[in-house]
C-alpha cells in the first residue's frame, strides 16, 4: 500500500509537469530528480524496519501500523510532491487561453484533488496519530479520480479515445495470439500460430498508424 503510494505522487508529478504534450525540459535530470525520491523508499519499505515497522493485527480483521522514524519524511515527501503536483497545473492554468483546455484541466484538478487530498488524510496523516478508522477509505477515493478523468476524456477529449482503444485492444489479442504461439504442441501449430502472431503484429503496427493518420488529419 505504502509502495503504490510512492508510485502515484511520483507518476501524478510527471503527469502534472507534462500535462498538455508538454516535454519536460532537460529530461533526463527531472525525470531523476522528481523520481528519485520514490525510488530511495522502495527499498527502504520493502527490506527495512525503517518506514513500516510492525503491523498488530486486531480481532475482527482491524489493523495496526507501527511505523520507523523515517515514516515522517515518507509522509512529508508524498505532501510536497502532491503540491508540487498541484503548482504545475496551476501555473499551466494561469496561461491557458483554449477554453476545452481549462475544461480538462478542471476536472482533472477537481478528480485528483479529492482523491490525494483525502487519501493523505486518512492514510498518512490521522495514521500517525493512531486513529485508522478511515484506512480503508484511500483506495476508495481513487474512484473520484477516475470518474472526474472519465468525464474529462469523453465530454472534453483530454485523451484521444479512438487511438488508445485501438492500441489497447491490439496489444491484448497480439498477447493472446503470442501465448497461443508459445503453448503450439505441434510443429504445423507453432509455424501457423507464429505467422498468425507476426502478421497480426504488422496489421496492429499499421492499423495504429493509420488511426494516428486519421486523427492528425481531422484535426
Amino acid at each position: 500500500m505504502y509502495i503504490s503510494g510512492a508510485i502515484i505522487v511520483t507518476n501524478f508529478v510527471y503527469f502534472a509537469y507534462t500535462f498538455l504534450q508538454e516535454k519536460l525540459k532537460d529530461r533526463t535530470i527531472k525525470t531523476v530528480i522528481i523520481g528519485l525520491p520514490g525510488m530511495l523508499f522502495l527499498p527502504l519499505i520493502i527490506f527495512t524496519n525503517f518506514v513500516i515497522s510492525d503491523i498488530e493485527f486486531l480481532d475482527g480483521g482491524n489493523k495496526i501500523v507501527k511505523f520507523g522514524y523515517l515514516y515522517y519524511f515518507y509522509v512529508v515527501y508524498m505532501i510536497a510532491w502532491s503540491i508540487f503536483g498541484y503548482y504545475c497545473l496551476l501555473k499551466k492554468s494561469r496561461h491557458m487561453i483554449d477554453t476545452i483546455q481549462k475544461r480538462q484541466l478542471f476536472w482533472i484538478g477537481w478528480g485528483t484533488a479529492s482523491s490525494v487530498t483525502f487519501g493523505l488524510i486518512f492514510d498518512l496523516i490521522l495514521p500517525m496519530f493512531g486513529n485508522f478508522s478511515f484506512y480503508w477509505l484511500g483506495p476508495v477515493l481513487v474512484t473520484f479520480f477516475v470518474i472526474f478523468a472519465s468525464y474529462a476524456i469523453a465530454k472534453h477529449h483530454l485523451f484521444n479515445v479512438k487511438v488508445i482503444t485501438t492500441e489497447l485492444f491490439s496489444t491484448i489479442l497480439l498477447i493472446v495470439l503470442i501465448i497461443k504461439f508459445v503453448l503450439s504442441e505441434s510443429t504445423g501449430q507453432f509455424l501457423l500460430n507464429g505467422m498468425v502472431a507476426l502478421s497480426f503484429a504488422i496489421f496492429g503496427i499499421l492499423l495504429i498508424r493509420g488511426v494516428w493518420k486519421e486523427v492528425s488529419q481531422r484535426e
